[in-house]
């Protein structure tokens, strides 16, 4: 009896590969946050059988322990054959649109910027209760651009953006989808701490926005995560609640826009850390399908 031709498993190795390194970047992210929630509904359909042959049998049930009962994401999207959320379609459909104008050059770098704001900016009245103009860290070039509402009491003190207790926890989701904190820029929407933790005005936002959207120009990423509902609205450009404006096909600046919660306040509502996850993973795919 002669053997048939030899088999292509490469499309199924890379297959699996991914999908297992979906599923150890979940458990790092529930490890590290200490999420405790599967992240699918139900057990995952049963595999497709490799170079042709299919399943011999139709699943008899979910053999998985039942899960903590949640609600469904919010997310935009379909499920993948691994049971999470996937974000793909949107994600193609982000990227035809900003391409063309995520190409183009920067107009500055990133030190003109930081140049330019200075360390005792006056454009506004945050400079009067301000201890530090907070411009941003990190690189030169990067793939994701965190932006935040505003800098906290930490920041404020040394001049170094997320180092209060959520900046811990913004390394870890970071992390958890493959970059280190070291590889990515984060900035807020104002460079300065207003007084008492409130929020900023229209107009000091209006006096620093212009930096911001620089600073987006000189980086050029494949994709702006927005955390916390000021960024969210004031990059979207629209007035919805935060839960409402994630999972949307956004774009600021040419660039795709994904919204998520504020690592603070996933530090007191864990239950959110879920959707986060998803959030996440959304900012994952861009910067995979922009690569």
């Amino acid at each position: 009896m002669s053997a048939g031709p030899p088999q292509d498993l490469g499309p199924a190795r890379a297959a699996f590969s991914e999908l297992l390194g979906d599923v150890r970047a979940w458990f790092e992210w529930a490890t590290l946050t200490g999420l405790e929630d599967w992240p699918v509904e139900s057990a995952p359909e049963a595999p497709v059988a490799v170079a042709g042959q299919r399943a011999a049998r139709a699943p008899t049930g979910d053999a998985r322990p039942p899960t903590v009962p949640r609600p469904p994401p919010r997310a935009a999207g379909t499920r993948d054959s691994s049971g999470f959320s996937s974000a793909a379609p949107v994600v193609a459909s982000v990227l035809q649109r900003v391409r063309p104008a995520a190409a183009q050059p920067p107009a500055e770098s990133l030190e003109i910027v930081r140049a330019d704001v200075g360390p005792q900016c006056k454009r506004c009245t945050l400079c009067q209760g301000r201890r530090r103009v907070v411009f941003g860290s990190g690189p030169s070039t990067t793939a994701i651009m965190v932006v935040g509402d505003f800098p906290g009491p930490h920041d404020d003190e040394t001049g170094e953006a997320w180092l209060g207790d959520e900046g811990p926890l913004l390394t870890r989701m970071l992390r958890a989808i493959g970059h280190a904190r070291s590889t990515v820029f984060v900035t807020h929407l104002v460079k300065c701490r207003p007084s008492g933790g409130r929020a900023p005005t229209s107009a000091e936002l209006s006096a620093c926005l212009p930096f911001v959207e620089r600073q987006l120009r000189a980086l050029q990423p494949a994709v702006v995560l927005a955390v916390g509902p000021l960024a969210a609205r004031a990059l979207s450009g629209r007035r919805e609640a935060l839960p409402n404006l994630r999972g949307q096909d956004l774009v600021w600046g040419g660039v795709p826009l994904v919204v998520t919660y504020d690592p603070a306040i996933l530090l007191t509502a864990p239950q959110l850390k879920r959707e986060a996850w998803d959030d996440l993973r959304r900012a994952r795919d861009i910067v995979k399908a922009s690569a």
